[in-house]
């Protein structure tokens, strides 16, 4: 019997092999003022710093799903991850992300301001993100 609540080395395995899974560079930002920096207004400036890179599968979803499920109304461009929820805490703190050269950024408008992240079995998570235009 499988135990979900443990990693299981297969699935990590074929999440870890090139035919499946996508590469996904993750980039963390810090935070820095400029000269046109006004405390009422706190427009920070924001700097990309190298990025970390990480494997998983990727799938677009549906236009028609995005109707119906909880990710929106008319949000276009999103994609489904899902890897191992290490990664939790990288993609919740995250400035950018990017997967085959386009941009993404964790959904957050549809539920509240809160990252759409899903625990799933066997030490796996499935996250939301949105294309950025």
């Amino acid at each position: 019997m499988l135990n979900i609540h443990k990693r299981n080395k297969y699935i990590s395995d074929l999440l870890q092999h090139s035919y499946i899974s996508t590469k996904i560079s993750v980039f963390f930002a810090t935070k820095s003022t400029d000269d046109s920096y006004d405390p009422y207004e706190k427009n920070y400036v924001y700097t990309n710093l190298n990025p970390h890179t990480i494997h998983g599968y990727v799938r677009e979803v549906d236009e028609t799903k995005l109707v119906y499920k909880q990710y929106g109304l008319n949000e276009q461009g999103v994609v489904e991850v899902l890897c191992e929820d290490k990664y939790e805490d990288w993609f919740r703190n995250c400035n950018k992300v990017t997967i085959n050269g386009n941009d993404y950024n964790l959904f957050r408008e549809a539920v509240g301001n809160r990252a759409l992240i899903t625990l799933r079995p066997f030490k796996l998570m499935r996250v939301v993100l949105k294309r950025t235009i």
